[in-house]
């Protein structure tokens, strides 16, 4: 059987035999080393009335694959999760993502078509974007250019207002992966909304008290279990416009238990320690958004996105991509070429 993926370095899509999934390989194109994707399903398989072409990217229980319904002559993102990687909560998690996206229209959403299930797995069928992440875009060049990172960081801002009009959503998990770029349009799309909470339905999908978020891009009083609300994500959206323009998430070396309690304790290092470079007016911006005191914050999303715009006019003439001084490495050392290149 053939897994058809992408090389997360230059994007070339590649394909392995069943043996050398997970092995260490390296891309012929940009000889980037890195161990291939283990896909659940095959190049050709059949989920529905959707043919699998390849693995676009995965998560803790999921796993996204470009595919085509024939039958429409539409390339689609197929978002699937297996049964056997599903427990309770991550199933009712699901279904508010699918209700949630099925249920939105706006530039920067992802527009959900269809959701199924097939052989006890769940699977949702999305508009397809051909693009990065805001993280992959951060480890193939380092930070952004710095009208781009404020112009996306823009665009989910006007995206959460939305949802937060719609259903006073929080999303609690706002970070670049999370972040999808369209580097044709300029566009940024917000995914993952699985662990999204409208607050004006009551939920017991999550358990109380239970920290959900990634670590880094989570604000202090989400370390601290506490009660949510949109300033949160206020939080998440800073931090995320932070590793942007610096190339570095906050409270980088750090790992994950001890970002917990760093976030209670001190501020992270102020961006422009990291680089000197940034017009004022930019750090500024950075630091309201990631106020340690929730009160220091905008308060509303309608003010994120005037700092936002008033923040991008005054920068917009610079046009400087920030200098990155953050060695990486190659970590792989065996290099397997039995693959084909596609």
């Amino acid at each position: 059987m053939e897994y058809k993926f992408y090389c997360h370095v230059c994007g070339l899509k590649l394909s392995v035999n069943e043996h050398l999934r997970g092995a260490e390989i390296t891309c012929p194109k940009c000889t980037c080393d890195f161990f291939a994707p283990s896909p659940d399903y095959a190049s050709g398989s059949r989920i529905g009335d959707f043919k699998i072409d390849a693995l676009i990217g995965t998560g803790s229980t999921a796993e996204v694959y470009s595919a085509k319904h024939e039958l429409m002559n539409r390339t689609s993102a197929i978002k699937i999760i297996r049964h056997d990687k599903l427990d309770h909560e991550e199933h009712l998690r699901f279904r508010r993502e699918i209700e949630l996206l099925s249920s939105y229209r706006h530039p920067h959403f992802i527009h959900v078509f269809y959701a199924g299930e097939f052989n006890d797995d769940y699977y949702l069928a999305m508009d397809m974007v051909n693009g990065k992440t805001c993280k992959n875009l951060i480890q193939i060049g380092g930070p952004l250019e710095l009208t781009e990172a404020l112009t996306y960081t823009l665009q989910i801002a006007e995206a959460m207002q939305y949802a937060w009009s719609q259903n006073l959503l929080i999303h609690r998990d706002i970070k670049p992966s999370n972040i999808l770029i369209d580097q044709s349009t300029k566009h940024a799309y917000l995914t993952d909304l699985g662990i999204a909470r409208c607050l004006e339905e009551p939920s017991d999908i999550t358990q109380k008290d239970m920290i959900l978020g990634s670590p880094h891009f989570m604000s202090p009083e989400q370390a601290a279990g506490k009660e949510l609300d949109h300033r949160c994500d206020i939080y998440g959206l800073g931090a995320t416009l932070y590793n942007c323009l610096s190339g570095v998430a906050p409270y980088e070396d750090y790992k994950a238990m001890e970002v917990l309690v760093q976030k209670l304790e001190t501020d992270a290092i102020p961006i422009g320690q990291i680089q000197p470079g940034l017009p004022s007016v930019v750090r500024k911006a950075v630091h309201k958004l990631m106020a340690f005191n929730i009160d220091d914050r905008p308060q509303t999303w309608s003010e994120v996105i005037k700092l936002l715009r008033v923040t991008l006019s005054s920068a917009e003439n610079l046009n400087v991509r920030p200098s990155f001084n953050k060695n990486f490495t190659k970590t792989a050392t065996m290099k397997i070429n039995t693959f084909s290149a596609l």
